[in-house]
């Protein structure tokens, strides 16, 4: 018949069993915690500046001069 395994044996192998099972939980909370885009939100593309310029002045410039 097999020796019993001891005390600490037991306690180790949960130890490892629940670390194991929190890295898997913890990484799909952070997944689903993450804040999802709204489709109305405004995206700023700072690269694009250069394409929507007109008399030499950047769009918002323009449209707080237009404003005025």
């Amino acid at each position: 018949m097999p020796k019993a395994p001891s005390k600490w044996t037991v306690v180790a192998a949960f130890v490892v069993a629940v670390a194991l099972h929190m890295g898997p939980v913890a990484w799909v909370e952070t997944q689903q915690a993450k804040p999802t885009l709204e489709a109305g939100a405004p995206v700023v593309i700072r690269s694009m500046e250069k394409v929507f310029e007109t008399d030499g002045t950047r769009p918002a410039e323009a449209t707080r001069a237009a404003a005025d």
